[in-house]
C-alpha cells in the first residue's frame, strides 16, 4: 500500500494575513486487482482537504479584549461578535485551521495523539470564550487554562515529530508562539 500526503500553505499579507492550508492525501493498494475494495473504498483513492482563516496583520491600539470597546461584560453577545474583536481568540482559531491538516495526516499513525491534539487546540479557543465573559480572578484562570492547552498542543506536535509521523510546519509553530505570546500577556496584565 501507498500513502501519500501533501500539504500546501499559502500566506498572503495585504491588509490582513491570509493563511490557506491544503491537504491532499492519497491512497493506492499495490498488487490489488480493479474492482477490489480496500477499507470499504476504491484500490485507489484520493481527499483532498482545504481550509482558509484571515485576520489583521495588526490589531488595533488599546486593551486587550474586544476591540475598542474593552470587556463584553453587560452587553448582549452577538454572533460572530468574538472573532470581529479578541485577537487572542481569532489567533486561537488560525492554529485550529493550520493543525487541521497536521491532525488528519498524524490520525494515520497515532490516532490518540492526533485526538489530543484536536482537544488542546479546541480547549484553547473554549477557555479564551469561556474567559472573555468572566469577570476578575474567574477571568484569570479560563486564560490560564487556554494557555496551558496550547502548550499541551507545542508538546504534541514536538511527540508527533520525534515520532516522524509529522514533519516540522513552520507557519504553525509561528502561529503557536503569536498565540502563546498573547496568553502570555491575558495572564499577566501590567500595571
Amino acid at each position: 500500500m501507498t500513502v501519500a500526503v501533501t500539504v500546501a500553505v499559502t500566506v498572503a499579507v495585504a491588509g490582513a494575513v491570509t493563511v490557506a492550508v491544503t491537504v491532499a492525501v492519497a491512497v493506492t493498494e499495490a498488487g490489488m486487482a480493479s474492482g477490489v475494495r480496500a477499507w470499504g473504498r476504491a484500490a485507489s483513492q484520493a481527499w483532498n482537504f482545504g481550509y482558509s482563516h484571515s485576520f489583521p496583520a495588526a490589531p488595533p491600539a488599546g486593551p486587550p479584549g474586544f476591540g475598542e470597546g474593552g470587556s463584553s461584560v453587560g452587553r448582549p453577545e452577538r454572533r460572530g461578535e468574538m472573532e470581529k474583536g479578541f485577537h487572542a481568540y481569532e489567533a486561537a482559531l488560525g492554529l485550529v485551521g493550520g493543525l487541521r491538516p497536521l491532525h488528519d495526516a498524524l490520525r494515520l499513525h497515532d490516532r490518540d495523539l492526533a485526538e489530543q491534539l484536536r482537544r488542546a487546540g479546541s480547549s484553547v479557543v473554549l477557555n479564551l470564550a469561556e474567559g472573555a465573559g468572566r469577570r476578575g480572578r474567574d477571568r484569570m484562570q479560563f486564560y490560564r487554562i487556554a494557555q496551558g492547552s496550547a502548550r499541551e498542543v507545542r508538546a504534541a506536535l514536538d511527540v508527533a515529530k520525534a515520532w516522524g509521523e509529522v514533519r516540522p510546519a513552520p507557519e504553525v509553530e509561528g502561529l503557536l508562539d503569536r498565540l502563546l505570546a498573547m496568553l502570555w500577556r491575558l495572564t499577566h496584565p501590567g500595571p
